[in-house]
């Protein structure tokens, strides 16, 4: 069943492909289409000699490989998250990328849906209606964890004396903020129960806490899940974009709702994330390269789940996008006054800053446009006036656009560089009202460019683009070719005038592949684990445990020097989670400041052991590659050129995949020491003191718990690593080792299928070889072209 036509788009503009970037350039995609033909001629002609596939377990592989090429894709998910205050147009920034109205609409959800953090993907082929929409459901210590949080958050704001502690107003109207949330939390899940009212929330009895509590866990346990629900959640369909954002208004009014992990939708699968985190699934152009936005909520929310969640989707994320207005574009309160005086220029003081007579190459353009703009309003019953003073018009609306655009642009990168330092950083100006005004795209390109969208749709294919063209060219440039070399080695030991000469010194060869090289692996892989795990041990782990309680001595130290705070500002701090100030108290970190010595000496330790497994990695790199020294070995029969060939685009295969393994293991290890070091509510540190915030003054095991969990994660790390390269090398070990079998397997018993058929699949194949050799030329031109763009 094919899905109808989906809810009509803002301005049509699916017609934008990223023809620009290396991946999707015509020639580039004309070369892949050609290496699939090339797999699929092959697995046809292979298919013919019906008298070999049956018995020979060599073409059978063979025939298996072509099919699996001539199906190859190259998916490649990156995640952008999205990220922006309430009101700063996050949403509508969401609804113009996706080229969709209201998609992206969140508000009057309730009071206690603030915070929804919402997946956008590519409709998947199985979805048969226009959108799908998928409930995941939290497990049952989750739901546990938000009641208890909501219930504490209620309980706080009512029971506690702000007034008393000293709490500035902010701090009250948040906490009021939080018990709202929580109490709206509890009456959509439990509205039903009579017994569920403010007034039994604020009892201050002995015992009544843990009576609320109790209810709360046997209500939970009573909820009862609609009809179309599976083990994970639920699901729902829609055909247009109004169905879909009813029905899951619809269920979010049940009282399911608060115990929602994610919604995923689907023309759109949308996937929506209520409260902890959700998707949907679309069929937007944005997402067709397999871009997946992330609209994450905002960090102030009461729900301290949620906020981990929303923390760890942002660090998982591959790109971060900050929706801001312009005010809020850098720290510099100066830039930022500029910036705001610039979004206010009126084109005659556009005019004037940026296209003087001398100075600007527009100048004489702009002079031009606005003759033209003169003479059609002067002149408006001409027959074409009006269209000739809109083109001229929207083009100098356009120029004018882009050179305040570019101008905020300079002035936000050189203010952010100070932060940044050498980090990359990317600025778009883009316009929601602007985008939503166009009403003919096709009539009005340079307004739609000067909206800053189509720019910014760009950015958001190119990031996965990168390694979408890394994984193709490997297709093109080695897998096609090692492919077609499989082929030539069967069709040459099948051949009336292959003879082995010298069989016992292939065997022989066959030997040592299958024991001596297996063991050399066996051997590289131990000693890199063995290696850098000592390095884990002599540079990080050794330190930390001599420096430990050096460590607890100064952290205790910090902690007493907070003993001349009020019991109201330590209060300030303990309810947020030990990070607040106030005009009276700087902003402070506790958790930081209590592992600051621990984090100056740790440092640089980081750095050298990264670098350390690095070059043992490179070195292990070095040796695995030796399996060249076979080709003294190889003796000279027919096929030993080839197979020599063959074996050196193994190795080239073998480094390829090793590399893969390394970005892996740095992508990893970053990850890691952001844990290990930071403050956020997922690192190990927030985990260790969130107690402490609550109660707990004194944690002596603080530094030797920091000091087992990141052990464990980095030797886990190590572990997936070294069993990486194993695997890796072995495949290819494996591969070779076919190889020389059907060299000698195939060159002995009967010929049943006849020279001829043999000497017609040899001619296909010495063509295929000239097709891939052009293939790629083409490919490694594009390569060193697009290198300067990180492809």
């Amino acid at each position: 069943m094919a899905p109808t036509k989906a809810s009509k788009s803002l301005q049509s503009t699916s017609s934008h492909r990223p023809v620009g970037l290396p991946y999707f350039k015509p020639e580039f995609q004309v070369a892949l289409e050609r290496g699939r033909t090339i797999a699929s001629k092959l697995e046809k002609e292979l298919q013919k000699i019906d008298s070999v596939v049956d018995s020979d377990a060599h073409i059978r592989r063979i025939i298996d490989h072509a099919a699996e090429l001539r199906q190859f894709d190259a998916p490649s998910a990156c995640t952008i998250g999205i990220v922006g205050d309430s009101g700063v147009g996050k949403s509508s920034l969401i609804n113009s990328l996706l080229d969709q109205k209201n998609i992206a609409r969140t508000a009057g959800l309730g009071a206690a849906c603030t915070s929804v953090p919402t997946e956008y993907r590519l409709r998947l082929p199985e979805h048969i209606t226009n959108y799908t929409i998928e409930f995941d459901r939290m497990t049952k210590k989750e739901i546990g964890d938000q009641m208890e949080e909501r219930l504490q958050s209620y309980r706080h704001f009512y029971l506690s004396d702000l007034d008393d502690k000293n709490a500035t107003l902010n701090e009250q109207k948040r906490l009021e903020q939080q018990s709202k949330v929580a109490w709206d939390t509890l009456q959509a899940a439990f509205g039903d129960k009579k017994i569920l009212t403010e007034k039994v929330l604020n009892n201050k009895s002995v015992g009544a806490e843990d009576r609320i509590r109790e209810w709360l866990q046997d209500w939970t346990e009573e909820l009862e899940s609609p009809d179309n629900a599976d083990s994970g959640g639920w699901f729902e369909t829609a055909e247009t974009c109004e169905q879909c954002i009813a029905k899951t208004r619809s269920f979010l009014s049940r009282n399911l709702w608060p115990f929602i992990r994610v919604i995923r939708r689907g023309d759109f699968y949308f996937m929506l994330v209520l409260p902890d985190e959700g998707s949907i699934y679309l069929d937007a152009d944005v997402l067709k390269t397999g871009t997946i936005l992330v609209d994450l909520p905002g960090f102030h929310d009461s729900n301290q789940a949620r906020i981990k969640a929303a923390e760890t989707d942002m660090y998982n994320s591959d790109e971060i996008f900050v929706v801001a207005d312009i005010a809020r574009v850098t720290t510099n309160l100066n830039v930022a006054k500029i910036l705001s005086k610039s979004l206010d220029f009126d084109p005659e003081e556009i005019k004037a800053a940026f296209f003087k007579r001398g100075k600007s190459l527009n100048y004489e353009r702009i002079e031009a446009l606005e003759e033209n703009i003169e003479d059609a309003e002067a002149d408006d019953d001409q027959p074409g006036a009006l269209k000739k003073r809109n083109r001229a018009q929207e083009e100098m609306n356009w120029i004018f656009i882009t050179a305040r655009n570019n101008h905020i642009k300079t002035l936000a990168k050189k203010d952010m560089r100070e932060i940044f330092h050498d980090r990359l950083v990317s600025v778009f100006c883009v316009s929601n009202k602007a985008y939503n005004k166009i009403r003919n795209p096709q009539e009005q390109e340079l307004a739609l460019e000067g909206s800053g969208i189509p720019d910014l749709r760009l950015h958001c294919h190119r990031i996965p683009a990168r390694a979408q063209f890394r994984l193709a060219e490997h297709f093109v440039v080695a897998r096609i070719p090692d492919l077609l070399r499989q082929g030539k080695m069967w069709y040459s030991a099948a051949s009336e005038a292959f003879q082995l000469d010298d069989e016992v010194a292939l065997h022989a060869l066959m030997d040592r592949v299958e024991q001596e090289l297996s063991k050399d692996i066996t051997d590289t892989i131990k000693c890199v684990r063995r290696d850098q795990t000592a390095a884990l041990k002599s540079i990080m782990s050794n330190h930390m445990d001599a420096r430990s309680e050096f460590w607890t001595n100064i952290g205790l130290r910090k902690v007493y020097s907070w003993n001349w705070l009020h019991h109201t500002q330590v209060d300030a701090f303990c309810r947020n989670h030990g990070s607040w100030g106030s005009g009276k108290v700087p902003y402070t970190e506790w958790n930081i400041e209590l592992i600051r010595p621990m984090l100056s000496e740790m440092t640089p330790r980081w750095t050298a052991f990264t670098k350390v497994c690095n070059a043992y990695m490179g070195d292990a790199k070095a040796d695995l590659f030796e399996i060249e020294s076979l080709r003294p070995q190889i003796k000279d029969f027919d096929g030993a050129s080839l197979f020599i060939e063959s074996l050196a685009k193994k190795a080239t295969a073998l480094e390829w995949a090793c590399s893969e393994t390394e970005t892996h293991f740095n992508t990893e290890i970053t990850a890691i020491r952001r844990d290990a070091t930071a403050n956020h509510s997922g690192s190990y540190l927030y985990e260790k003191l969130a107690p402490a915030a609550v109660g707990t003054s004194y944690n002596p095991t603080l530094f030797p718990s920091l000091h087992f969990r990141m052990m464990t994660k980095l030797n886990s790390l190590l572990a997936k690593t070294s069993e990486d390269f194993g695997m890796h090398s072995r495949e290819i070990l494996a591969q070779i080792g076919r190889d020389l079998k059907m060299i000698t397997g195939s060159g002995k018993g009967d010929k049943k299928w006849g020279n001829a058929v043999v000497t017609k699949l040899g001619e296909l194949v010495e063509d295929l070889l000239l097709e891939c050799e052009e293939l790629g030329h083409v490919t490694n031109t594009m390569k060193q072209d697009a290198g300067s763009d990180g492809f």
